[in-house]
């Protein structure tokens, strides 16, 4: 099954609304404009490793797959990378 490009821009729009929403998803350390960089790169490059950590702290993260599911756990998130 081919990834549809909109389908993939949703969701990454959609992480980006959750790390919003999420304050302990951007370490007070960091900027939320470091944050949004580190997991945009992560995904451009496909890295696993890197794009987990720019996720949704704890075990509930919404979000829609290309297929139109609806999803709330971050397991099940992480099953679909």
């Amino acid at each position: 099954m081919k990834t549809q490009p909109h389908s993939i821009v949703a969701l990454v729009l959609f992480v980006v609304i959750q790390l919003l929403q999420a304050s302990n998803a951007v370490a007070s350390t960091s900027t939320f404009d470091a944050s949004l960089k580190t997991h945009l790169n992560a995904i451009a490059k496909k890295d696993r490793g890197a794009f987990e950590p720019t996720i949704a702290v704890g075990k509930t993260l919404t979000f829609i797959q290309p297929n139109g599911k609806l999803s709330t756990g971050t397991a099940e998130f992480k099953q679909q990378m």
